[in-house]
């Protein structure tokens, strides 16, 4: 009979102790995430047999946000304590799987992203989401709270899982995949705003389908700030020259007069990778930095590499227009014009 009063009393105390510490203790357990992330990172890298799992946790988000929005959302000071314990220990169900797929995806779009270009800006947005979806207090109380963050939230995360895993596991170019994860996307974006009556009306049909060609034009547009994951660029140089047995570059070089233009055929060594099932026509763009225009395109078809060193890509370029002095680029694209990587060379005087 006295043990009770004391077991009441030590419980008292320490919910006490929790209700005072609450925000202090979900600050720490963030910390702690955002480490186990990083190691997700680290793990993830270059595991392309993992990617099937993206696929997983995207239908289990899926579902967990149509609950969420049909029976958990909103509320305030009058919410039932269940509710409220139902809600954390579901918002915990999903931070952990946002944190899993884009800590994930972090290590396949570093690979593919061309830093100083402006595709190494959605490497960043996946970054600050993985970082937010470990931060315990702002994920619960400003994400998942706001339908329209959640949805943009997972509206992402689908997006860039669709992107990796549908050339990975169905072997379709990126351009395709572009195109196909856009779609998909949006068609699963609506069904967490619209009942699937509404949907399937001919109003809302039509409406979806409106949505779905502006979407694709927003994407045809700004294509080039998208990686194309998980396709990269291994290595590449300049070189004057290349050995006619090995294939091999001769005087690689980074500076070139303008006076050894005019007897000096130039090349670009690149050596690329698509892993798995991917097939891709990648192109070598050669231009001036601050043109838009090429002044020489190379095509290679069918570009298949059976390991991580790559398959080589060579273009020569042997007459300049007037005036050539400056930085050049030549750029390896997908012919869907996604940008993989850039090698810089400078024509001087």
């Amino acid at each position: 009979m006295t043990r009770r009063p004391q077991v009441k009393r030590i419980y008292g105390k320490v919910r006490q102790t929790l209700e005072k510490h609450h925000d202090k203790l979900w600050w720490a357990h963030s910390i702690y995430a955002l480490s186990l992330g990083v190691g997700v990172v680290i793990l993830a890298h270059r595991k392309f047999h993992l990617v099937k799992w993206l696929l997983v946790a995207l239908v289990g988000i899926w579902i967990g946000l149509l609950v969420f929005q049909r029976f958990l959302a909103g509320g305030g000071e009058d919410e039932s304590r269940t509710k409220k314990g139902v809600k954390i220990a579901f918002n915990y169900i999903m931070k952990n799987l946002y944190q899993q797929m884009f800590f994930f995806m972090i290590p396949f779009y570093y690979d593919a992203t061309t830093f100083g270009s402006t595709n190494m800006w959605f490497l960043v947005v996946i970054a600050v989401c993985a970082i937010l979806s470990t931060q315990d207090i702002i994920f619960d109380r400003y994400i998942m709270e706001n339908k329209y963050l959640a949805s943009f939230f997972y509206a992402f995360c689908m997006f860039a899982s669709f992107n990796i895993f549908l050339p990975l596991l169905g072997g379709v170019r990126n351009i395709v995949s572009l195109y196909l994860s856009g779609i998909l996307t949006l068609v699963l974006f609506s069904t967490l705003h619209f009942p699937a009556r509404a949907l399937m009306s001919s109003q809302g049909a039509l409406s979806l389908a409106i949505a779905i060609g502006l979407f694709l034009t927003l994407l045809e547009w700004g294509r080039r700030t998208i990686p194309p994951a998980p396709i990269r660029q291994v290595s590449s140089t300049m070189a004057v020259g290349r050995d006619s047995a090995t294939g091999k570059p001769l005087g690689p070089f980074y500076r070139i007069h303008v006076d050894d233009l005019a007897s000096t055929t130039l090349y670009c060594f690149t050596k690329i990778e698509t892993p798995l099932k991917i097939r891709e026509d990648i192109v070598h763009v050669w231009r001036k930095q601050g043109r838009r225009r090429p002044w020489y395109r190379k095509k290679f078809k069918t570009v298949h590499s059976r390991s991580e060193a790559g398959v080589a890509l060579v273009s020569e370029v042997s007459s300049f227009p007037p005036n050539p002095v400056g930085e050049w680029l030549v750029e390896a694209m997908t012919t869907g014009g996604q940008l993989i990587g850039q090698t810089r060379f400078l024509i001087v005087r």
